[in-house]
């Protein structure tokens, strides 16, 4: 015996009741916590720290320790984020190296991790270059030295968005001003880096087809250069 549609519907919309009710409780739970002055309760500042740890181990995942830190790069992925969970999950970093174009997002990383960047520059060009970064304006060069264990990025989606009137038609992707953010200056840092790792933050449309008809997509040609 199977459930009719009208049946089903209303179970799925029971369960996302039941599961949004859980997280808002667990969510309030969580920011009660780390708004305590008591020291017993969790030191985190961030509610979603001690819940996604928590959950992650119910799933057989744990944040793994570490003696050294890992060594970062970010590439104009906004506020530098992925530094701050990395704290807010205990995890020891080093943001080696970080690119961002928006003067208000560089403060806010700035002011928020005012000793983890060690070279912070304007262009993502200027961080593949090795040129000097703000942070040390008197230097010749401000190349990166180690092994990079990740490497973070977020170039402009706007030349692969779907809602962008225009990205289906042929040669749309390609002749875009922002492409070469991502085709050429992203795929310099990935070879100049060899990150261990890598996390690339795309918009939806980075995985649907290049153009009408056509069965590639940009990240098919991200991937092959």
């Amino acid at each position: 015996m199977t459930a009719g549609p009208c049946r089903m519907d209303t179970w799925v919309r029971e369960i996302e009741l039941i599961a949004s009710s859980q997280s808002s409780d667990d969510k309030s739970q969580a920011e009660h916590q780390s708004l305590s002055d008591s020291e017993d309760q969790v030191a985190h500042s961030a509610f979603w720290a001690p819940l996604l740890k928590r959950d992650s181990l119910a799933n057989g995942y744990a944040v793994p320790e570490r003696s050294t830190p890992v060594k970062l790069v970010s590439a104009c992925a906004g506020c530098c984020a992925e530094a701050a969970a990395m704290k807010e999950l205990g995890i020891p970093f080093q943001c080696l190296s970080m690119s961002e174009p928006v003067e208000a997002f560089r403060t806010f990383a700035r002011a928020n991790m005012p000793d983890a960047v060690v070279h912070l520059h304007e262009t993502l060009r200027e961080q593949v270059e090795g040129a000097p970064c703000l942070n040390h304006p008197q230097k010749r060069r401000c190349d990166l030295q180690t092994q990079v264990d990740l490497l973070v990025a977020g170039t402009p989606c706007n030349p692969f968005s779907g809602q962008r009137h225009k990205r289906f038609k042929p040669g749309s992707v390609a002749n875009h001003a922002l492409t070469s953010h991502t085709y050429k200056e992203l795929l310099a840092l990935v070879r100049k880096t060899q990150p261990t790792n890598i996390i690339m933050e795309q918009s939806e449309g980075f995985g649907k087809p290049v153009a009408s008809g056509e069965a590639e997509s940009p990240l098919d040609q991200f991937l092959v250069r």
